[in-house]
């Protein structure tokens, strides 16, 4: 009996300390909404959510509370929406409707597609070089079918998260 006690405190022990090395981790994360773009950076239990909701009503929409849930986050923020984001080692360019991203002074590993922009994907890839293309769920579906056939063509990986779900970078 008293053995059985002490692997159950040990287990529970076990676990209690495996949560709290889950909470200790970064993420920068790109949600799928419908029409909207959100944008995460998790820092250990801390979230800043950059959006262009037109609420705080909408803010407390499931995509955002069903991660905060999952990931035992107890600090949200919000901001708005930034032109660039800098992740660990990575660089990230939004590009939105005004579809600016010319004379740029740095590298750029990942480019996030909002609000569909009236760009030349090929010119994109020309003189940026991104590693990868992300799309949330605010670009028209028709410009989603040619970038997505432009990056296999150019053999350049495509997320679009009305399709794959959450983009995530940890």
């Amino acid at each position: 009996m008293g053995a059985f006690c002490l692997i159950g405190v040990i287990c529970f022990q076990g676990t209690f300390f495996y949560l709290n090395f889950k909470k200790q981790n970064d993420a920068f994360i790109v949600f799928n909404k419908s029409r909207f773009s959100i944008i995460g950076q998790k820092q250990n239990d801390r979230l800043i959510i950059h959006h262009n909701l037109d609420s705080i009503k909408q803010f407390t929409d499931n995509v955002v509370r069903n991660y905060k849930v999952g990931e035992m986050i107890d600090l949200v923020s919000t901001d708005s929406l930034q032109n660039t984001y800098k992740y660990k080692d990575k660089t990230i360019l939004v590009i939105d409707s005004l579809g600016v991203y010319k004379s740029l002074s740095f590298n750029t590993d990942y480019v996030l597609l909002r609000n569909s922009p009236k760009i030349n994907l090929n010119r994109v890839i020309d003189s940026l070089k991104p590693k990868v293309f992300i799309a949330d769920a605010s670009n028209y579906k028709t410009y989603i079918k040619r970038w997505k056939a432009t990056c296999i063509d150019k053999k350049i990986p495509f997320h679009y998260t009305n399709e794959k779900g959450a983009f995530i970078l940890q």
